[in-house]
């Protein structure tokens, strides 16, 4: 009997191992594909709420997708290929992404609401930081990772002689120290009449920064505006900047 049992279990053994699915090396992982699908359903979307007038980006971003995760788009065509031959292990990776967006989506709902009642709470006196972005930030030499730019319109908050401050923090790390580090920051005041007034600095140290401005006449102030970007994106290739802790704040 006990001959028998044994005889049994390797029978199962054999069944089981038979089907198992050995993914071949030159197919990527289910977690790496997880993380490309991701970038890649991204930069998708970015192209279709720019519109048909954007089309000729395409190649340029997800070329972006493929250089962060560091794979070929020969090595992604064909792990997709091997992956929907398979639909229970490709409906796995679908349902982590699925769960990834819902979290990424709330956590995005919670941020604009938080946003929205910090623009509707302002009151004369009060000191508001008005950045909306990340607070830390990295630039490289990548074409879509080496600037940052925003806009704020003007509204019925903004009093004339309200001060912009624009702070950063700025830390670049190299690989070589020799390496050339030039950052160039700027914040801008646009008014209906044409006018525009821009502090600005040259980052190319580690350094805390400091752009200042006055509103000079809220009834015809337009927008607030601000670029960090790099003087050179080919030089930043071996290295990058971080910025941290960064604000916008204005004050009564």
């Amino acid at each position: 009997m006990k001959a028998r049992q044994v005889i049994s279990l390797l029978v199962v053994l054999v069944v089981l191992s038979g089907c198992k699915i050995n993914r071949p090396d030159d197919v990527l992982s289910p977690k790496v594909m997880e993380e490309v699908l991701y970038d890649y359903h991204l930069a998708q979307a970015i192209l279709m709420e720019e519109g048909q007038s954007e089309k000729y980006k395409r190649d340029y971003y997800l070329d972006w997708v493929f250089q962060k995760h560091g794979v070929s788009k020969q090595d992604f065509e064909h792990s997709l290929i091997w992956y929907t031959r398979y639909p229970n292990e490709f409906a796995e990776i679908y349902g982590k992404l699925s769960d990834r967006v819902t979290r990424d989506r709330n956590q995005a709902a919670m941020l604009l609401e938080r946003i929205e009642k910090s623009s509707f709470s302002v009151e004369s006196g009060d000191s508001v930081d008005l950045w909306y972005l990340n607070r830390n930030i990295i630039l490289s030499g990548s074409i879509y990772l080496d600037k940052v730019l925003f806009t704020i319109k003007s509204d019925t908050t903004f009093h004339k002689g309200d001060t912009i401050t624009w702070n950063i923090n700025n830390t670049f790390v190299a690989k070589a120290d020799t390496l050339p580090q030039q950052i160039y920051a700027s914040l801008s005041m646009r008014y209906g009449n044409s006018q525009v007034v821009t502090v600005d600095t040259l980052l190319d140290r580690t350094t805390n920064v400091k752009l200042t401005t006055v509103i000079d006449s809220v009834v015809d102030l337009n927008t607030i505006t601000g670029s960090v970007c790099y003087m050179d994106s080919t030089a930043a290739k071996d290295a990058c900047a971080v910025l941290t802790d960064v604000s916008l704040i204005r004050q009564r």
